[in-house]
């Protein structure tokens, strides 16, 4: 197989083709994914929109509550949590909860990371091959409404509370920051 890695920035045509996969990771997220103890589940969101949201649930050595990791792009960040998660032992216990979308399309993937996670900006701001490719941008508002009003309740109602961390790179770091500067409560 080949891997693809995406360089620091999102633009499509800055991949690096790998002949060789680095140890010990998925090849493919849904490779790392489809194993016993992940629960996996599609949401929509008040727009109609899906998210594909996967937990897996670590116990800790003493009974202190449970930590909750957020990680957007779950659809590439979760299978990392999960295989560094895997090799630990936890004094708390641990949720990991990917946030990512149902698509397996790179294209489809990374427009739906302009839609959701960014405010609304102009198509010259936008790092594209040409202005024809330009994607959606401006929902980072409903995005951060679907977490907060959908998503942690959920959580919630099926593990208990718990102290939050959210987790983000490159456009989803920017998601991270801009909700929790912006007063958001969605880590704690």
């Amino acid at each position: 197989r080949e891997l693809i890695r995406v360089a620091e920035h999102d633009d499509l045509h800055a991949a690096e083709r790998l002949t060789t996969a680095p140890p010990r990771l998925p090849q493919r997220a849904v490779d790392a994914i489809h194993e016993v103890g992940i629960d996996h589940r599609d949401l929509v969101d008040d727009e109609g929109w899906q998210h594909r949201i996967w937990t897996r649930h670590f116990e800790g050595k003493r009974d202190e509550g449970c930590d909750i990791l957020l990680l957007l792009d779950g659809n590439s960040c979760f299978p990392l949590a999960l295989q560094a998660t895997q090799a630990r032992s936890l004094e708390r216990s641990l949720l990991l909860v990917g946030i990512g979308f149902p698509e397996m399309d790179r294209r489809a993937i990374v427009a739906r990371r302009y839609r959701h996670l960014t405010s609304d900006a102009p198509p010259a701001a936008i790092p594209m091959p040409a202005p024809s490719q330009c994607f959606e941008t401006g929902g980072w508002e409903a995005y951060l409404a679907f977490l907060t009003a959908h998503l942690l309740p959920e959580i919630e109602r099926r593990y208990g509370p718990g102290n939050r961390t959210i987790f983000g790179h490159s456009l989803s770091g920017y998601f991270a920051l801009r909700a929790l500067l912006a007063g958001s409560r969605i880590a704690n």
